[in-house]
């Protein structure tokens, strides 16, 4: 998998993941005017006036615009098909991973695009204001999983609780200047695996072994039986926050 995030456009990788940043600042926007009847569907509307704190509701539209944006992405590549964001929702499936619906239209049929969408991951997360959201067609990429997370103080003891011996050593040997980043490179793969998979497990069940270039990494999730190997490529943009995505 190979993604380079520059901007806070569109990427695709050769593994067709379609990946898809929001910034504060525009949610700020989007909150002082009338667009967000533009980009939510009515009950959507009615669930962000359900959060009493304004940073819950900043959070939880940026997670919500980038994954209309990483579906509308997808549809238009994928399915030449453009849709305004209020007709498409973002739900969750049995596992609590997020999945996409199309709101019905009289003039467009999308039965062939409703099916299409069975076979999709998406993913997204939110931070400091930032949201990010990831689609991959499920079948050829596998499952999706992305996490976001602000670069910030850690207390001591948490690598204890998350990370092996093995990671906390090569915390320590590749990290020295900078523990906290190089802590976040590991917290936040291994939480896109486990949202990947929809699971409830213990951080310290997914073992992270990050490649020499950097960048990358190959993940081992420890279940009963034989581990599920997934791949990793983690970045830091926008500055400040530490992003992931695993397949």
């Amino acid at each position: 998998m190979l993604m380079t995030m520059k901007t806070a456009r569109s990427i695709r990788s050769p593994r067709e993941v379609h990946i898809q940043l929001c910034a504060p600042d525009e949610i700020t926007a989007l909150q002082g005017s009338e667009g967000l009847s533009a980009w939510l569907a009515p009950s959507e509307r009615e669930m962000l006036v359900q959060f009493y704190s304004a940073k819950r509701r900043r959070d939880w539209l940026a997670g919500r615009l980038a994954a209309k944006r990483a579906m509308a992405d997808y549809l238009a590549q994928e399915h030449q098909l453009c849709l305004p964001p209020s007709q498409i929702t973002i739900g969750y499936d049995g596992q609590g991973r997020p999945h996409p619906k199309l709101l019905p239209s009289d003039e467009r049929p999308f039965s062939r695009v409703e099916q299409a969408l069975e076979e999709i991951s998406l993913s997204l997360a939110h931070s400091d204001g930032w949201g990010l959201a990831a689609v991959a067609h499920q079948p050829s990429a596998g499952w999706l999983g992305v996490d976001l997370q602000k670069i910030r103080p850690v207390r001591s003891d948490l690598a204890e609780r998350i990370l092996s011996a093995n990671e906390r050593r090569e915390l320590r040997e590749r990290f020295s200047h900078g523990k906290a980043e190089g802590f976040f490179i590991y917290w936040t793969l291994k939480e896109a695996a486990l949202k990947a998979l929809g699971l409830r497990l213990p951080m310290r069940a997914v073992h992270v072994d990050l490649t020499p270039q950097g960048g990358s990494a190959n993940l081992r999730i420890g279940l009963s039986g034989d581990p599920l190997i997934a791949e990793g490529h983690y970045w830091k943009e926008p500055e400040g926050l530490q992003a992931a995505a695993v397949l």
